[in-house]
């Protein structure tokens, strides 16, 4: 829920209920939705955006045969899986014995991000290439990430945050003004 992230909690769930108005087909805004009632703690109305949401992924993708397609359905199990191991429960081994389907879920959308980080490094290797070749300035932006949070500045394997996207934002600034200026001595990019 990225747009979303820098919003007030319930500024944030207004929003994307508008949204769902406009748009009422669209899985990712129930998803979205879901993942804000979801941080109010509102879990039995996340866990029905996420489900609903998760239908409708299926009726327009998953009867495709696509692999990328079926993959990005991973968010939907892993936010209902999330959201089923955080509600309610007095201890972890009352939610393990009661939600075990939580479980299957978290593993498809593991198994599903395995996928997807595949599909990643061979991404990485086009932009390393075009950085060894001279043609383009890349910047190293997981060692700009790591010592401001790594992997807390993404909302998934990809994604930045808000916070994230105002890093990179003043990274590439200063190297642009670095470029014009001749200073640049980076030339190696890649993106997490």
């Amino acid at each position: 829920s990225a747009p979303g992230d820098t919003l007030p909690l319930e500024r944030s769930i207004v929003q994307w209920h508008a949204e769902l108005a406009q748009s009422p087909t669209d899985p990712v805004v129930w998803n979205n939705l879901g993942v804000q009632l979801w941080r109010r703690g509102a879990l039995d109305s996340a866990r029905s955006c996420f489900r609903h949401g998760r239908e409708l992924y299926v009726q327009d993708h998953l009867t495709r045969d696509d692999p990328v397609r079926q993959a990005a359905g991973s968010p939907f199990l892993y936010n209902l899986g999330i959201c089923v191991l955080s509600g309610g429960a007095d201890s972890l081994t009352t939610r393990i014995e009661e939600d075990a389907p939580c479980y299957v879920w978290l593993d498809s959308a593991l198994q599903a991000d395995y996928f997807s980080l595949r599909i990643k490094r061979e991404y990485l290797q086009v932009i390393d290439s075009l950085g060894e070749s001279g043609g383009a300035t890349v910047v190293d932006l997981p060692s700009v990430f790591a010592p401001m949070g790594g992997e807390l500045l993404f909302v998934d394997h990809c994604h930045p945050t808000a916070r994230g996207h105002q890093i990179i934002a003043r990274t590439l600034a200063r190297q642009i003004a670095g470029d014009l200026g001749g200073g640049a001595t980076s030339r190696s990019v890649r993106y997490p």
